[in-house]
């Protein structure tokens, strides 16, 4: 009976291990929040990190980015970069950690140099999602945030559909939330399942 229980607990494990480390190329079902407490509560506990961009160069603490338009930089700590739809211009951002992302957001400013044509925000893992609706050109240092369903390694940023040429803009205070690990959630499988053993060997024994 032992060796039963275990052999169901190791499987469950593998099988979810597999599927978790699995990245199939799919659609995103995505959550758009303007409210940074809403956007925790989506996480359904799950940790996030912020990254206060500290550092005063062309470099993020925790992500790597490429300027199509070569202004991105980082001053006072707020990123600030343009973006344009015709020609395209893009700004993406991808983490420096393997572990794919469920989640992203940040306060963003697209006053810097009046209205502009707005931000159309993309996740890509393989193939693309664009987030809809777009980063309004009205905003002023207001929230922004995404969870999806599935994973995605990189967000790109590009000009939206609103009147106007090209987009200046800011960003701080970047908030995300990666994938757990796959040891990690196998480790809190395993444990349920050796509970859940323990629970019916302790039952079987007080029958006794």
């Amino acid at each position: 009976m032992k060796y039963s229980i275990f052999t169901t607990a190791v499987l469950a494990v593998a099988s979810i291990g597999f599927a978790t480390t699995a990245l199939p190329d799919r659609a995103y079902a995505v959550s758009i929040f303007l409210d940074k407490s809403a956007w925790q509560d989506a996480l359904g506990g799950m940790p996030f990190t912020t990254d206060l961009f500290s550092r005063n160069d062309r470099e993020l603490n925790d992500f790597d980015f490429i300027s199509e338009s070569g202004a991105g930089q980082i001053i006072n700590g707020k990123y600030s970069d343009i973006v344009d739809n015709s020609p395209r211009l893009s700004t993406t951002f991808t983490l420096k950690e393997p572990l794919p992302l469920k989640a992203f957001g940040g306060n963003w400013d697209l006053s810097p140099a009046g209205p502009g044509v707005g931000i159309d925000l993309v996740l890509a893992n393989g193939t693309t999602e664009s987030v809809s609706p777009a980063i309004d050109n009205s905003f002023t240092g207001e929230f922004f945030g995404v969870v999806s369903e599935n994973p995605f390694s990189k967000i790109i940023l590009t000009g939206g559909n609103q009147p106007g040429r090209m987009e200046t803009f800011t960003l701080e205070n970047v908030v995300y939330s990666r994938v757990p690990e796959p040891l990690t959630i196998l480790g809190s499988v395993a444990a349920v399942g050796f509970g859940i053993a323990m629970k019916k060997k302790l039952a079987s024994f007080q029958k006794t």
